[in-house]
């Protein structure tokens, strides 16, 4: 689904302060942080149901990247977490992922967006500019 917004700065998982979630950052020199939020949550209700073909070949991509050879940073990150006992991305685990499972947590995270961390910034008269953030 593509909708005329702006820009995606960036859309994926990430790990910040022990917590696991999607990123999702947005910018636009024409809409307001609330309509850029209000955005994100249509794009995740929107989201069509996807069926096992289709999910197959997207499963394999980070399979096949965790199993090929890593970044000496990315093996340093892996003995962290293990260190703390936090959980780990493994080949078996992206093999174990269901598409039943996926569309799951899809509809979790847009029933639970109280939730949600917003940050956003504005610039001029509340345009997110690049470089005119009020200060």
């Amino acid at each position: 689904m593509e909708q005329q917004i702006g820009y995606v700065v960036s859309c994926r998982y990430q790990r910040v302060a022990d917590r696991d979630g999607l990123l999702m950052a947005l910018q636009s020199p024409d809409r307001r942080a609330g309509e850029l939020l209000r955005c994100g949550k249509d794009f995740l209700r929107q989201l069509a149901p996807m069926d096992e073909a289709t999910f197959r070949p997207l499963q394999q991509r980070p399979a096949a990247q965790i199993r090929a050879s890593r970044p000496p940073e990315a093996r340093a990150l892996s003995a962290l977490r293990q260190e703390y006992g936090l959980p780990e991305l493994t080949p078996q685990a992206v093999d174990a992922l269901r598409v039943a499972e996926v569309a799951d947590l899809a509809r979790e995270m847009t029933r639970r967006r109280r939730r949600w961390q917003v940050l956003f910034t504005t610039g001029i008269n509340g345009r997110g500019h690049p470089g005119s953030e009020r200060r």
